[in-house]
This record gives C-alpha cells, sequence and structure tokens, in this order.
C-alpha cells in the first residue's frame, strides 16, 4: 500500500455512481506498524499543544503518533524528514510518536468524564490512561558539602563532596563543572552526589575553594540557578618524633657508633619494648633510628 503510481486515472475505478472519491494515503509508513486506531483528540487535558490534534495507535510498535492538522483541517501539516508524507525510516518515524510502550494498541478512547487519553492495549491486556503532569522548572541546589564552607582542620588525603536537592545528570558533572584542583570526578548512582578525588593529595596548611558551576543540570534540563563556592582549610604538617628526644647518659662506645638498651635510651615517645634505638654521635648532635625486632 502506498501512493498511486505516476500518471494513474482514477477514473478506472469504480466510483459507486459518483459518490466514492479517491485519493493517495495522508500518510505512510514503509515499514509495518499496522495503524489500528485513529482519534481526533478535542480535549485540553494534555494541554494545547495537544488539542484538537490526530492520535494514530499501532499494533506492531505498541505506539500512538501524535499529527498536527492544517489550518483547513483538510490535511496532516508535516514538516522536515515527514514533509514526503512518507516515514522511510524508523528513525524518520521518531519525530511523530507521543508515547510508547503500550504493547499491540487495538483502540484510542477519550474519556467522556474525564477528557484524558485512553488506551486500549491488546498486546499487555490493559487499559492505559494518559494523564499530564506539571513540567519540572525547578532548578537543583547544593544541600550540604563536605569538608563545610570555612572549615579547618581537614585531612590532607580528604575527597570533596557535593549534595544535590534531586538527581543530576551525570555527563554535566565534571572537572569543568566541579572545580577545585587537578583531580577526577565522580557522580553518585542515585545522581544526587558528586565526589571530587585531588590527586596528587592536598597539601598541608593550604586553603581550597571549591566551584560547581551553573553547567550541572538536574533530569529536566534544569540548571544551577548560581555556582556553588565553598572554602575549607587543610590540617598543618605534624612534627618529626626526633624533635623530642632528650638527653640520654651513660652510653657505651662501640668504634664511632653509641649503642644503648631501652632502659639507657630516654625518649617520650619511646614505647614499645621489642624496640631498641641506634643512635650516631656527630659533635654534638645525637640521631636516632628506631630498630623493631
Amino acid at each position: 500500500m502506498g501512493f498511486a503510481p505516476s500518471g494513474f486515472n482514477f477514473n478506472n475505478l469504480v466510483n459507486f455512481g459518483g459518490k466514492g472519491i479517491y485519493s493517495d494515503p495522508e500518510f505512510v509508513w514503509a515499514q509495518v506498524v499496522a495503524p489500528t486506531a485513529l482519534k481526533f483528540f478535542s480535549s485540553s487535558k494534555l494541554g494545547s499543544s495537544y488539542q484538537n490534534d490526530l492520535f494514530v495507535g499501532d499494533y506492531n510498535k505498541g505506539r500512538i503518533y501524535d499529527f498536527n492538522l492544517n489550518s483547513a483541517r483538510t490535511g496532516l501539516d508535516l514538516s522536515g524528514s515527514l514533509a514526503d508524507k512518507i516515514a522511510n525510516t524508523d528513525t524518520e518515524a521518531q519525530g511523530a510518536i507521543f508515547g510508547e510502550g503500550f504493547g499491540g494498541i487495538s483502540d484510542l478512547k477519550v474519556g467522556p468524564a474525564d477528557g484524558y487519553l485512553y488506551v486500549l492495549s491488546y498486546g499487555s491486556g490493559a487499559i492505559y490512561k494518559v494523564a499530564a503532569t506539571a513540567a519540572d522548572s525547578t532548578p537543583p541546589t547544593v544541600v550540604s558539602t563536605k569538608p563545610t564552607d570555612a572549615s579547618t582542620g581537614v585531612a590532607i588525603n580528604s575527597v570533596v563532596t557535593a549534595n544535590f536537592s534531586e538527581a543530576v545528570q551525570n555527563p554535566t558533572v565534571t572537572t569543568s563543572t566541579f572545580t577545585l584542583k587537578t583531580g577526577s570526578v565522580t557522580l553518585s548512582q542515585d545522581g544526587k552526589k558528586a565526589t571530587f578525588s585531588p590527586s596528587p593529595s592536598l597539601a598541608a596548611s593550604t586553603t581550597y575553594t571549591a566551584t560547581i558551576t551553573t553547567g550541572v543540570k538536574d533530569l529536566a534540563g534544569n540548571a544551577l540557578a548560581s555556582n556553588k563556592v565553598w572554602s575549607s582549610t587543610t590540617a598543618a604538617p605534624s612534627s618529626s618524633s626526633c624533635d623530642s628526644n632528650l638527653a640520654v647518659n651513660g652510653a657505651t662506645s662501640s668504634g664511632s657508633q653509641n649503642t644503648f638498651p631501652p632502659t639507657n635510651a630516654i625518649d617520650n615517645n619511646f614505647k614499645p619494648r621489642n624496640q631498641y634505638a641506634l643512635l650516631t654521635s656527630h659533635g654534638q648532635t645525637v640521631h636516632r633510628v628506631n630498630i623493631v625486632l
């Protein structure tokens, strides 16, 4: 089935005394979809953009197609790849799809009481109600961070995290939209927590500023209303235990080195019983190395 070949003479067809009128199809699917139901949707319950459109259901794909009508309502208002009235491929048909996944559709109806679209699915053995939902126009926000803003004493091996008010799109969370220093960014499976892993680790006694930009978007495409910026400072470096050695007396000499059992080496950081201290004397400075046995 399709368009009549060029030069076809419609006068050769039976016209039932002039009452029969023949014309080419208004639309053709090159791949068989088996249209089963047509409904002129006069209701406004799905929004003004769908009111007075033509809905068509198919059996093979379980889809509903949406077609606008021309101003005179005598044909379909088609454009783009469908302007020739033919969906040559399934890709071209995508532009007309209103919904899918209904199984084999056998009928479409408008609810007489509520004005919504109802779909009778023979393939699924079910009746579906198609209702409109409010569009999501609320931008996501950063509800918490770790470390928090102005925090101090942050461990140098810490990661930086941000929790969102709703799931955000994974492709929008990158090292370009979540900045701190060099490193990598990951998003949790539920899309609500971003983690920045610094590489190399953070430096001690340093203030870092993290920024999440308006390039981050939620699943509806809403972007952060403004950049989220917070700062934190890492902890100071820890001091070496050698700095707290106390004076050592009673050493016994052995060549150029002095060795001591634990009872002769006094060190307020030296506690394990199975350790010995090896000290070397260079002028007025005494150096200690712990040996674990």
